[in-house]
Parts: structure tokens; C-alpha cells; sequence
């Protein structure tokens, strides 16, 4: 609390992006201050959304954040080392929704039951109760009646959504009645490719680096902002969690190479990996932070079922496959064979997803 108390002068911020904005009152202040990415993407919102703010006066760094970050529904949470950047309601804990799944339990062949065990095992496993969280997801006829925070109640959407996707069906979101002229309709965030095919123009974007000499990790990832106008943001909460930070010293040399291994070489060395947010955004993280975070993706492996295979025996034909190129065991590999559209869904880390979906490219292509 007492960090928000802390004073600025004669500050003045006019449309400028949220993230730009963060990372200077961080400055200004010295607070380490964390942006809850997965939170501002269920609500629809860029990390690079146009914020203002201005005092001629000393005003607080509380106050200062109130004016750029309440018109966009977020707010600030103090912690012991950093302030988190978040949305109200995620902040406020979890809110109830219901979902109408009938067209999705008739296409499917499968009850709202099994709809809502695959859920739980698919989306936050262990954010429920039972598990060792607090959600909840209730049974009512064709619907499921679900508490959760934001974050997990935007996943259960865009899992559904893409399933309806996958299968021809119609979606079922239109816009976000919570905030309307904020986050409109979008119907590209359900499409079915995997984040890293959505961002698959910016991580192959060549990169050149010769920091021979350790230098701060925000000025390393700011280079690489620069030369492939991409966003490269850095995970404050975790990485303060793992006693790193945004200043944590590091080198990186590379000679035209694509993003991704750039930042497979950078982030490896301190123990860290990387995440695609979206079709622009990448985020240097914690590997126990993206194992509590999994990615929930949709790969299709049409025609890759053999003529009298089971649906179960060709599900844990692919799982052994998975399990053999992720060294993953049978309890920490969660999928889901959907047989009405021939998908595979699998929720793991996104470094997992990559290795995941290289090997079902080299599957379908017929290299073994």
C-alpha cells in the first residue's frame, strides 16, 4: 500500500500505450510494476491500448494509475516487491456465468457431464475445488453454470467457440456485454491456428545482436522490439518470485536469426523461457509461471486415423507419440480427442505446445 502512496510531479501521459506508460511510472518511481497480460486479453484489450493522465501538481502513484487505468475496467494491486497491473474483476476474485452448450452436447455425442469433466481437466486444472482451487461448474440441463475469474471464464469461451469453429457451428459470442465499446466482437480470436502460427510472421522476423558485455534484460528485449516492431514484454511478478527482474544482466549474439530462437538463446540461459500472447506480443517468463498458465490449443489431425481405429485407441495412439517427442508422462499430458471435428486438444506450457505442434507437422507430412 505504501508504495502507491509514492509521489511524482508535473507528469503529463496523452495517448500513450499502456505498456510505455507502466514501464515509465516504473521508472519514475523505481516500484517494479507487473501487467497482467492474460487479464487484459480476456477482456480484449492490447498491452499497447492509448492511456492519459496528467497533474501539474504531486499526485500518487495510486491516483496517477487510477486516471489512465479505470476508464479501461483495470486497476492496481499491490504486492510486496511490485504493483500489479490487472482487471477489476480479476482482482475482485471470481464472478458466475452461464453457458448454453446444447449445440455443442448435440453435435458432439457427449453430455453436459463429460463437457464439464473435459473443461476442468483442460482449462486451469488446478484452479477448481477439488483440485486445490475455488471454481466452480454446476450442471443445469443443456448449460453449464460456472464461477471463476475472468481469465478461466474468457478460456472456457474460446475453448467452446473454437470447438464450434472446428465443427461448422455457428459462434455463439457476439460482444462483451461487460464492456461493449471496449472490447468488441472478434471472431479471429477463435480461430483454430495455435498462437505461435498467429504470431508465425513475427517470430520468424530476422534479428541481429552483439551484446558481448551483460546488460540489463529490458534494454536486450528492447532491442529486439525494435528491429522486428513487435511487443517483448517481461513477466515482473514472476520473475521477482525466481529474485529476477527486468534488470537481471544477460548477452545475446545472434546474426540473422529468426525471433524465436533468439529468444529461446536469451532466455535460457537465466533459466527462463517465452510465451506468444497474441499475433504481436511475446512474454519472457517463469517456466513455473507458464506451467500455471497452460495454453489450451485445438491441432487438427484429420485423416490421421486408421480404418477400424477407435477414437479412444487413436487418442492414446497420438498421446504416446506426444509423450515420446515432450518426455512428458501419461498424467501430465492433458488432450482431448474431439471425433466430431477431428481435433486434438491439448492444455500445456507453451513451450510444450511448440514441441507438440512440431511433431504433429512432422506426422502429417509423413516424417517420422
Amino acid at each position: 500500500g505504501q508504495q502507491l502512496e509514492q509521489t511524482l510531479a508535473g507528469v503529463s501521459f496523452q495517448r500513450t500505450p499502456l505498456i510505455d506508460f507502466l514501464t515509465t511510472v516504473s521508472q519514475l518511481s523505481t516500484i517494479p510494476i507487473a501487467l497482467d497480460a492474460d487479464a487484459l486479453i480476456s477482456r480484449g484489450l492490447a498491452v499497447d491500448t492509448p492511456v492519459s493522465a496528467a497533474s501539474q501538481k504531486q499526485i500518487s502513484v495510486q491516483d496517477l494509475c487510477k486516471q489512465a487505468l479505470t476508464p479501461l475496467g483495470l486497476t492496481v494491486v499491490p504486492h510486496d516487491r511490485y504493483l500489479v497491473v490487472t482487471t477489476r474483476t480479476e482482482a475482485s476474485g471470481s464472478r458466475h456465468a452461464r453457458y448454453a452448450v446444447d449445440d455443442l452436447i448435440r453435435n458432439g455425442n457427449a453430455t453436459t457431464k463429460e463437457l464439464a469433466i473435459g473443461i476442468r481437466h483442460l482449462i486451469a486444472p488446478d484452479s477448481w475445488l477439488g483440485t486445490g482451487g475455488e471454481g466452480k461448474i454446476d450442471l443445469s440441463r443443456d448449460a453449464l453454470e460456472v464461477d471463476q475469474t475472468d481469465v478461466v471464464h474468457d478460456q472456457i469461451v474460446t475453448l467452446c467457440e473454437k470447438l464450434r469453429v472446428a465443427r461448422g457451428l455457428p459462434l455463439r459470442t457476439r460482444y462483451d456485454a461487460r464492456q461493449p465499446a471496449l472490447a468488441g466482437f472478434n471472431p479471429k480470436r477463435y480461430e483454430t491456428t495455435s498462437r505461435t502460427q498467429q504470431a508465425k510472421q513475427l517470430l520468424s522476423r530476422k534479428v541481429t545482436a552483439g551484446v558481448g558485455r551483460p546488460a540489463p534484460l529490458s534494454v536486450v528485449t528492447n532491442y529486439l522490439q525494435q528491429q522486428t516492431n513487435g511487443i517483448i514484454l517481461i513477466d515482473v511478478a514472476a520473475l521477482a518470485e525466481a529474485d529476477l527482474s527486468a534488470l537481471s544482466e544477460t548477452t545475446l549474439s545472434v546474426k540473422d536469426q529468426p525471433l524465436d530462437q533468439a529468444l529461446t538463446q536469451l532466455t535460457k540461459p537465466l533459466g527462463l523461457t517465452w510465451r506468444v500472447l497474441d499475433a504481436r506480443t511475446i512474454e519472457i517468463t517463469t517456466p513455473e509461471a507458464a506451467a500455471a498458465r497452460p495454453d489450451c490449443e485445438l491441432y487438427s489431425v484429420r485423416d490421421q486415423q486408421k480404418n477400424a481405429e477407435t477414437s479412444l485407441a487413436f487418442e492414446q495412439r497420438l498421446r504416446q507419440q506426444l509423450m515420446a517427442a515432450t518426455k512428458l508422462t501419461e498424467s501430465e499430458l492433458r488432450t482431448h480427442y474431439d471425433s466430431a471435428s477431428q481435433v486434438l486438444v491439448v492444455s500445456a506450457p507453451a513451450a510444450t505446445q511448440r514441441l507438440i505442434e512440431a511433431e504433429l507437422t512432422r506426422s502429417r507430412a509423413g516424417v517420422k
